[in-house]
């Protein structure tokens, strides 16, 4: 379930501040939620740990971003 796995994702970057991954997936939760803010934030801060996303993480990343925020609430 999609609280599940925000608590997972919130203990893995407890755990390792830097795992971008986990941010990225934290900000596909809250998308999935409808929770345009916090996916939004969630996707900006695994960005400033790009070099640990996994190869294309980044440009996917950006393109939901650019799609976001052109949304009411984005």
């Amino acid at each position: 379930d999609i609280e599940g796995a925000i608590g997972d994702y919130n203990e893995a970057i407890r755990l390792n501040p830097n795992y971008a991954e986990a941010m990225a997936n934290m900000g596909l939760a809250f998308l999935k939620k409808k929770d345009i803010k916090s996916a939004v934030y969630w996707f900006e801060q695994a960005l400033k740990h790009k070099d640990a996303l996994p190869a294309g993480g980044e440009e996917r990343i950006r393109r939901l971003l650019a799609e976001l925020k052109g949304l009411p609430n984005g």
